[in-house]
């Protein structure tokens, strides 16, 4: 029987995210994807062939600050939407400035 990968170890190990697995199995069946159970399942051969096949790309400076900008952006909007934040959405907040500031530092 043919081991089959989920969306989410299919993500991780092409460093995509998981929505856009899910997107490209269903538009163009990517990977020889199919359905099982509501599910999609990935088969794990063809996974490792593109694996070997292809190095895994690093992202860019560029790709690193507009995720980073994104993240701080997210973590900025969750704790003006409350009234009373929790420590865990501020310390998100301060965790996203920081590292968008460091990125930023870099790229000069």
């Amino acid at each position: 029987m043919e081991q089959l990968l989920t969306v989410r170890q299919v993500a991780q190990a092409l460093g995509k995210s998981e929505p856009t697995v899910r997107r490209l199995a269903a538009k163009f069946g990517w990977l020889g994807a199919r359905k099982v159970g509501g599910t999609w399942g990935f088969p794990k051969q063809r996974v490792e062939e593109l694996l070997a096949s292809s190095p895994p790309s690093t992202p860019s400076l560029e790709e690193r600050i507009l995720a980073l900008e994104r993240r701080y952006m997210r973590a900025q909007s969750a704790v003006m939407r409350t009234m009373n934040p929790t420590d865990a959405q501020w310390d998100e907040w301060t965790a996203a400035e920081d590292a968008l500031k460091a990125a930023q530092a870099e790229d000069k």
